[in-house]
């Protein structure tokens, strides 16, 4: 049995001048398509299914 771990990302910009955060929101979610993994955006963040912990903390780090 393969056991999967779901993990969900928001990331949020603070200290822009910008109201739109569409870019930064593009730029992370590039970040976990990069990573090759099954994912899903919902309207408040990303979830993405991945084997370990250790993936998961990489491409949070990564989008963030």
């Amino acid at each position: 049995m393969v056991k999967l771990i779901i993990a969900e990302l928001v990331v949020t910009s603070l200290g822009t001048a910008e109201t739109g955060l569409s870019d930064y929101v593009a730029k992370a979610v590039g970040k976990v398509k990069r990573a090759g993994v099954k994912y899903q955006l919902h309207p408040m963040g990303t979830v993405f299914e991945v084997a370990d912990l250790k993936t998961s903390f990489r491409i949070i780090e990564a989008a963030h």
